[in-house]
């Protein structure tokens, strides 16, 4: 399964056939299809609204290639994680204003239980200038970390509140974590011109080491 924005107002998942690699199919989701999970049987599309908006996380049985439902959660869901019993957390971005100077809907936190496809938990932010983003897990699943209000925030799975104050105080333009080493990566895009850097942080936010990179890091893949 591939995600697509579409025309940026629209949204679906490619379904892609691996044996003579190409497009067997097409499946309707919300607008904006990005972030995506799989369980035993069904995967999870978070629909962040592409250049409109939308709200809600399309489930796919993976047997039949139908839509199940569509589970809202908030306004531009996000990066969706599962954490170690099973169930689905979204970092939703919120809704800008028509100018983008403000949020009139603030981003939230959500978890969802996969055994009845409902939201169980929604924690709402509160700036109205500032959307959480780059929803990361540990490897034992009971860490959250995400980008949030110029930090890294961090979020026990256990906690039905959200964290008080950032992990560490520093703007980064995305986050990966290692899940072999439980170690973060904080991309440093500075001007967005010049060449970025990483830098790396302990599970407790303990800074470790900074790598160089090329112009604007992004997104990180660990094998």
């Amino acid at each position: 399964y591939i995600s697509q924005w579409g025309s940026g107002a629209t949204g679906e998942v490619k379904i892609i056939n691996l044996n003579n690699n190409t497009v067997s199919g097409t499946i309707n989701t919300g607008n904006g299809a990005e972030g995506m999970v799989k369980t035993t049987n069904h995967v999870y599309v978070s629909c962040s609204g592409g250049y409109v908006n939308d709200s809600v996380i399309t489930v796919i049985n993976t047997n039949s290639d139908a839509v199940v439902t569509n589970i809202n959660v908030g306004p531009n869901p996000q990066s969706i994680k599962m954490d170690a019993t099973g169930k689905l957390w979204v970092v939703c971005g919120g809704q800008w204003n028509a100018t983008y100077t403000t949020l009139t809907q603030p981003g939230r936190l959500v978890r969802i239980d996969t055994s009845t496809n409902m939201v169980d938990l929604s924690l709402p932010f509160s700036s109205l200038s500032s959307q959480p983003s780059h929803l990361v897990v540990n490897a034992a699943g009971t860490k959250l970390y995400y980008l949030y209000n110029g930090g890294i925030c961090m979020q026990n799975t256990s906690s039905s509140s959200l964290t008080s104050s950032p992990m560490v105080n520093r703007s980064f333009y995305s986050l990966g974590l290692d899940p072999a080493t439980d170690i973060l990566f904080a991309a440093d895009a500075v001007d967005f011109v010049s060449n970025g850097k990483i830098i790396r942080y302990t599970a407790i936010g303990t800074i470790l080491d900074s790598i160089a990179t090329g112009i604007i890091p992004g997104n990180f893949c660990f094998r």
